[in-house]
C-alpha cells in the first residue's frame, strides 16, 4: 500500500523523521528481523498466527497510515482478533498535541475502553 500523498502537507510526523528514528534504532542494518520490522513478513499466517488480540488505532492524516493498515490487514490474514480505528481528519499525535480536543477525549475513551477490555474492569 502506497502513502496518499496528497494529505503529505498535514503531516505533523514526516517518513523522514520515521525513517530517521528506524536509523537510530538498528543503524544501516537490513537483515532486520519480523518481530523487528513487522511490515517485511512476507508469510502472515507464520508469522503472526498465534498471536493475541491486537488493538491498533492510526490517524488518517498521518505519514504512517499505510504501514497501520498493511498491518492490519496482516494481522486480518493470519486470524489474530484484530480491532482497528481510523481517526478520520486527525494528524499523528493529536491527542498529545491537542489534548482538550473533543476528538482527543474520545481518543482517551477508546483507549481506555479498549484497555480494559483487554485487562478487565479493574484497571
Amino acid at each position: 500500500m502506497q502513502p496518499d500523498e496528497s494529505i503529505a502537507p498535514y503531516h505533523i510526523w514526516k517518513r523522514s523523521d520515521a525513517e530517521r528514528v528506524r536509523h537510530w534504532l538498528y543503524g544501516d542494518r537490513q537483515d532486520l528481523s519480523v518481530e523487528e520490522a513487522p511490515l517485511r513478513s512476507q508469510d502472515p499466517v507464520k508469522d503472526f498466527g498465534g498471536l493475541g488480540p491486537h488493538y491498533l488505532s492510526v490517524c488518517e492524516l498521518d505519514s504512517l497510515l499505510s504501514h497501520g493498515l498493511s498491518y492490519a490487514r496482516s494481522l486480518y490474514t493470519a486470524n489474530v482478533p484484530t480491532s482497528l480505528h481510523v481517526w478520520g481528519g486527525a494528524p499523528h499525535a493529536f491527542a498529545t498535541l491537542c489534548p482538550g480536543t473533543e476528538l482527543a477525549m474520545s481518543v482517551r475513551e477508546e483507549y481506555v475502553r479498549a484497555l480494559k477490555g483487554a485487562f478487565g474492569e479493574e484497571l
